[in-house]
């Protein structure tokens, strides 16, 4: 499984998130994002409901009628890959639980290093590397280009 993180300095995930929702769209690939909690879940949800008509993203959160119909779902926590996604993006600081059968897993994050939730997920990044998974680090500069690290 490819493991890739996303470290955010300059613009908060609701800003950076739908260009990389739009990508995994692009490809096909159904996806699954967890949030923090529902206050996140909620925000992003309403996020891609107002995006431009040509850029809609089909979404919708756990709390819908039918998850496993669903391209990219929003939820809180994970116990079963509920819409076959091939992705999950988690912007939570939480261990992947490699049962899913996911091809990619992505960390996106956003903070300064000293903060404890970004301490946690590089400390998870540590936890990764030599282990068998293909890990990548991404951070963004001050002109927020992407830089691997």
């Amino acid at each position: 499984m490819d493991i890739t993180f996303y470290h955010l300095t300059k613009f908060p995930i609701v800003r950076a998130l739908p260009q990389l929702i739009t990508k995994i769209s692009e490809l096909g690939e159904r996806a699954f994002i967890l949030c923090k909690d529902e206050k996140q879940m909620l925000e992003l949800d309403q996020l891609l409901w107002t995006m431009p008509s040509n850029a809609f993203i089909p979404h919708d959160t756990i709390k819908c009628s039918d998850p496993k119909a669903q391209p990219l779902l929003l939820l809180t926590e994970i116990k079963e890959n509920l819409n076959n996604a091939k992705i999950a993006i988690n912007l939570t600081a939480s261990q992947i639980n490699e049962n899913l059968n996911l091809k990619k897993y992505l960390y996106v994050f956003y903070g300064n290093e000293d903060e404890p939730e970004v301490v946690a997920t590089l400390n998870l990044y540590e936890s990764y590397r030599g282990k068998d998974h293909k890990v990548n680090f991404w951070k963004q500069d001050v002109q927020s280009k992407w830089i691997k690290q």
